[in-house]
């Protein structure tokens, strides 16, 4: 028990003399900061500070002529072509967002045609009796969906990196292509059971 007393007492004593230690150690360190801090103050004192950072050499002529004419990358514009590139359509391209429209567009048309008959053929495989028949209407339908999904392909390359209408028919293109695809389907399902 007097053991621990005197462990305790050894510790106490021993913190209060780091402390105590410690404390002047701070005041030598804030009495240096105010000296140098007293010295930055005063203007005389400022020609004798050394320069880190030397003093940058003045341009060339055609150095600022060829600033004035790049675009500052810190620009809106220079920003976007950073974060998204130079995919942009410019409006130079008119002539090739009209044959990329009016290409996806026909693509589109095909494809809701193809669409069309792909659901014709499914129809006639769901309620046709003849078992011959409902094969050759599912296989019909498949036809009609691969030539859907083509002219959908087709209308997707067209409107690559184009005008959002171009972009647009593509979709429709392929939102056909899948409904002749989901024909297709029912058609293969429908002559499968039959008898």
């Amino acid at each position: 028990m007097i053991a621990k007393s005197l462990l305790i007492l050894f510790i106490i004593c021993t913190q209060s003399n780091y402390l105590a230690c410690s404390s002047q150690n701070y005041q030598n360190q804030s009495s240096n900061l105010e000296t140098l801090l007293n010295q930055v103050d005063k203007p005389n004192n400022w020609q004798q500070t050394p320069s880190i950072i030397p003093a940058p050499s003045p341009l060339p002529e055609k150095a600022i002529q060829a600033n004035t004419n790049s675009e500052n990358p810190f620009s809106m514009r220079g920003l976007l072509k950073t974060f998204f590139g130079n995919s942009s359509p410019n409006s130079g391209n008119s002539t090739n967002n009209s044959q990329a429209e009016g290409n996806a567009q026909s693509n589109l048309q095909t494809a809701l045609n193809e669409a069309s008959q792909a659901e014709s053929a499914a129809n006639e495989a769901q309620y046709n009796r003849d078992r011959w028949v409902k094969q050759n209407s599912a296989s019909s339908a498949q036809n009609h969906a691969n030539a859907a999904r083509a002219a959908a392909d087709r209308a997707t390359s067209a409107a690559y990196g184009t005008s959002s209408l171009a972009n647009d028919y593509a979709s429709q293109a392929r939102a056909a292509a899948s409904r002749a695809q989901a024909a297709a389907d029912r058609a293969r399902y429908n002559a499968s059971i039959s008898n």
